[in-house]
């Protein structure tokens, strides 16, 4: 049994990143809390987490509230 060691927001952070770099995520889409919490079914830590890698990347501007 392989046990996977990628945290949930590193898994998040790669979904979102391969969905922007392959435009799935449009450039100017604005993407909320909500939203991916509905999308990933978790709360929003892990979301947090991952948009601000995403920001760090320079892949999205990350605004809290």
């Amino acid at each position: 049994m392989t046990l996977d060691k990628k945290t949930l927001s590193s898994r998040i952070y790669e979904i979102l990143r391969t969905d922007i770099l392959s435009q799935k995520i449009s450039l100017g889409e604005k993407l909320t809390l909500k939203a991916l919490q509905e999308r990933f079914g978790v709360s929003s830590t892990p979301i947090r987490e991952a948009l601000t890698r995403l920001s760090d990347d320079g892949l999205v501007q990350y605004y809290s509230n």
